[in-house]
């Protein structure tokens, strides 16, 4: 028994967090040792406390695997059960998630529950500590926010805001889509070659040279094997030392 009085409300402090409990409340005439109770007809209703909040947030923020349409977000994970990603298309992201909500998250961005209405969009919500995030465009900066929480239910959650891991990270350019074409090379002199081409859609663009044989890709073994070339530049001369 919690209560005993002519009242008809009462606040029951002590119980445990994310704990079910019931609560029935009983007429009664009469003093101590002579009550006479009604135990028929009662009301009664069961309640689920709130989950605990955390207390640590995630930390050490780490961006890998960057494209032109996707990031990796890597974290260490705080002291919650769970925790929720959310994306924004800003170089910050400070909108926090409300106790008593369960967000859906989808990796692709813009496809997952919004943070009210913000444009911070919920991208990871589970256990782990990273998440590949889709769908984002190019040579763009979003921002990153990471929040731990206790509870999975629309009566039990509870997220810590007061304290979270965020951070900003600029998507790659796009790649070119038109390649370099008709390379020739002349005025060659006993040092030097005079290399002339028609530029692709690159805004920029590297020329590899090595002596012995056909350069294929962009991985060498030296320090002089490619310059780069200003992106309106249409030839440049090269001094054939390796």
């Amino acid at each position: 028994m919690v209560y005993s009085s002519t009242g008809n409300g009462f606040t029951v402090f002590g119980l445990s967090p994310e704990t079910q409990y019931t609560i029935s409340s009983f007429e009664y005439n009469g003093l101590s040792g002579g009550k006479n109770y009604r135990t028929i007809g009662y009301p009664y209703t069961s309640f689920t406390t709130q989950a605990a909040e955390p207390t640590a947030a995630a930390s050490d923020l780490m961006f890998t695997q960057v494209t032109n349409s996707s990031i990796t977000v890597n974290f260490t994970r705080g002291n919650g059960a769970r925790r929720i990603v959310t994306a924004k298309l800003a170089s910050t992201n400070t909108h926090t998630p409300s106790d008593f909500s369960v967000y859906t998250a989808n990796s692709v961005f813009g496809s997952g529950s919004q943070i009210g209405t913000t444009g911070a969009y919920v991208v990871y919500n589970g256990t782990g500590n990273y998440v590949t995030v889709t769908g984002l465009t190019a040579q763009t900066t979003y921002a990153f926010s990471v929040f731990e929480y206790n509870g999975t239910t629309t009566i039990t959650t509870n997220y810590l805001i007061s304290s979270y891991l965020t951070g900003a990270q600029q998507t790659q350019r796009l790649d070119p889509n038109i390649e370099a074409t008709t390379l020739n090379v002349n005025a060659i002199s006993t040092n030097s070659a005079t290399a002339n081409w028609t530029s692709g859609s690159g805004s920029n663009r590297v020329v590899a040279v090595r002596a012995g044989r056909l350069q294929t890709a962009l991985s060498f073994d030296g320090t002089n094997d490619f310059v780069n070339v200003p992106h309106n530049a249409a030839h440049v001369s090269l001094p054939l030392t390796v």
